[in-house]
């Protein structure tokens, strides 16, 4: 009698277990555990990839790259601003002084004149082919000629810059910019190793007779 209550209690105690288990196993399914990793995204599985940087092709010129003016001196778009000067010395029968300035400038060169001691009233400026200013009576200094993109046609000559006035105490200023010169040594379009000419007109009464050199400067690198 007493092996079969045991018996018998060792079945109940085992269909217990086994339904025990059995809803363990239902709850796991309809809720799962929170702490169970959730699969990666594919953007996450992803690994970084830096994007790789552009080569240039042997002769190929990058778009950014800023195009250069074709009227601007040559070497100024690599941020070379060439300067130059000159000193004024005086014709025979003269005392006129000052000096020029010359610097290259986005769409040519720049001139700045000083004037003092100059007779009064309007004068000429032009380029001359020679830096020799030591015979301005025997054009010492050349003919006139054009560093930039001036030529003769009707009322300018080659090379002509314009007109300086000077007042009655002598002194003057003037400044005009020759398009399409430049400064650099040995260029056809260069203005150093020229001169800058202040003419002054012969009249007879109110006509003008002849352009009288009165005084000149060497262009020099500064």
């Amino acid at each position: 009698m007493t092996r079969t209550i045991y018996i018998t209690s060792a079945l109940v105690l085992a269909a217990t277990l086994g339904a025990c288990n059995r809803r363990e196993e239902r709850a796991q399914r309809e809720h799962p555990s929170t702490t169970e990793q959730r699969p990666s995204t594919p953007a996450e599985q992803r690994p970084y990839a830096p994007a790789e940087p552009r080569t240039e092709r042997p002769g190929e010129r990058s778009e950014r790259a800023a195009e250069p003016s074709k009227t601007q001196p040559a070497g100024y778009e690599k941020g070379e601003k060439r300067e130059a000067e000159g000193k004024f010395t005086a014709a025979k029968g003269y005392k006129v002084s000052g000096d020029v300035g010359l610097k290259e400038v986005a769409h040519g060169v720049e001139v700045s004149i000083a004037l003092h001691n100059a007779p009064a009233g309007r004068k000429s400026v032009f380029v001359s082919e020679k830096k020799d200013c030591s015979d301005l009576e025997g054009a010492s200094m050349g003919a006139r000629t054009s560093a930039g993109e001036h030529r003769q046609s009707g009322k300018h000559q080659s090379g002509d810059l314009g007109r300086i006035e000077t007042g009655k105490d002598g002194s003057g200023k003037f400044k005009t910019t020759e398009h399409g010169a430049n400064l650099k040594p040995n260029d056809p379009h260069s203005m150093l190793s020229k001169a800058i000419v202040i003419e002054l007109a012969e009249t007879a009464g109110h006509e003008r007779t002849a352009m009288k050199p009165i005084a000149c400067a060497v262009v020099e690198p500064g």
